[in-house]
C-alpha cells in the first residue's frame, strides 16, 4: 500500500515536468501530491496502531462525507475507464471512530476492488442506515440498536467459497507475488473489529463482490 503511494507521487512529479508552463495544472498536480502524502502520514499511523506504538484517536465522524470524499482520494490510482458511483443515505450518521484509521480501511477495500476489476468496471459506494434488529439476524453478537452499513461493490470477477472464506487471514493472496502482501484486507477486518463494528461478503464467481461494513450509529 505504502509502495502504491510512493508510486502516485512519482508519477505526478513526472507529470509536473511537463506542465512547467501551466499553472493551472501545476496546482492540480500539486493537489494530489498533498493528498496523497497525507494518505501516507494516515497508512503509517495505522501500521503503528497495528504494532501498538500509537494509540487510535477517536471521534465523531460522518460516514456520508468521508465516502464522499473517496473518489478524490482514488484519482491517481484508478484508471478513467472504472466509474465510481456514490449512493448516500439521506440522514447523514455519525460513527466513534479513528478517521485516519477508518479512511484508509475503505480505501483498502477500494483499491482491492480495482485490482478485481483490472482495466474497466464499476465500482460503487453507498451508506444505508439498518435497525439492530435487522443486523442481528446476521451478526446475533450486535448490541446496539442502529448500524449504518457501508457498502463497497464492483462489478469484477468475484470470488469462489473457498477464497472467500480465507480472505481476511492475514498473508492470504490471490495475486502474483509483486502485486500483493495479503495484508490489506487482514487490516479492513482488524480496523473494522476495533471499531465494534463487523464486516462481510457477498460474493460469486463471475458476478463481482460487495463487501459490507457496518458500524454502530453514535447517538
Amino acid at each position: 500500500d505504502f509502495n502504491n503511494l510512493l508510486h502516485v507521487i512519482q508519477s505526478y512529479v513526472t507529470i509536473m515536468e511537463f506542465n512547467l508552463g501551466d499553472p493551472k495544472a501545476l496546482a492540480q498536480d500539486l493537489e494530489v501530491i498533498k493528498r496523497t502524502v497525507k494518505d501516507g502520514t494516515a497508512l503509517t499511523q495505522q501500521l503503528l496502531t497495528s504494532a501498538r506504538k500509537n494509540k487510535a484517536q477517536f471521534d465523531l465522524v460522518s460516514i456520508n462525507r468521508l465516502i464522499m470524499a473517496i473518489p478524490k482520494w482514488l484519482e491517481g490510482t484508478l484508471p478513467k475507464t472504472i466509474r465510481i458511483d456514490l449512493a448516500v443515505a439521506p440522514t447523514d450518521p455519525l460513527i466513534e471512530a479513528d478517521p485516519s484509521q477508518l479512511n484508509q480501511a475503505l480505501l483498502n477495500l477500494c483499491v482491492n476492488a480495482k485490482d478485481a476489476l483490472g482495466d474497466e468496471g464499476r465500482l460503487q459506494l453507498s451508506t444505508t442506515l439498518i435497525g439492530g434488529n435487522q443486523v442481528r439476524e446476521q451478526f446475533p453478537k450486535i448490541e446496539d440498536r442502529e448500524y449504518v452499513c457501508i457498502a463497497v461493490k464492483d462489478t469484477g470477477d468475484g470470488m469462489d467459497e473457498n477464497v472467500r472464506q480465507h480472505i481476511f487471514d492475514p498473508f492470504f493472496t490471490t495475486k502474483p507475488e509483486d502485486k500483493g502482501t495479503g495484508l490489506g484486507l487482514s487490516i479492513v477486518y482488524g480496523t473494522v473489529m476495533s471499531h465494534h463494528g463487523f464486516i462481510d461478503v457477498d460474493t460469486q464467481r463471475g458476478q463481482g463482490s460487495t463487501f459490507k461494513v457496518y458500524f454502530p450509529v453514535a447517538h
